[in-house]
């Protein structure tokens, strides 16, 4: 997908893992997911957990050198599925069921 790219950085989402990782002559950079972030792949017949935060990246470009930072910053799950189920987001239950330490309220 990259071939032909004179692109220094790719930047995507879709995979909700945070990422970075060199191709080549370029970096490729997942900054994660906010709301629904994979601490990992699970392994086959394990259901998903999700983890109580959510992921960023900052990048920064000075003097033509490129930083990234990727962060993570913790949100109160409780608070989340409580409005999931107050505002009948279709399923909740059954989404409410993959957040760690977590049930439907």
């Amino acid at each position: 997908m990259l071939s032909g790219s004179k692109a220094h950085l790719h930047v995507g989402g879709h995979t909700h893992i945070q990422m970075l990782r060199r191709h080549r002559d370029s970096l490729v950079l997942n900054p994660g997911s906010v709301g629904l972030a994979y601490n990992h792949l699970p392994a086959p017949d394990t259901p998903v957990r999700n983890p109580p935060w959510g992921e960023y990246a900052i990048l920064t470009a000075e003097n033509g050198r490129l930083g990234v930072d990727l962060r993570r910053v913790p949100f109160n799950v409780t608070t989340l599925l409580r409005a999931a189920c107050e505002q009948e987001m279709p399923y909740a239950e059954w989404r409410c069921a993959e957040w760690d330490d977590a049930s439907p309220r």
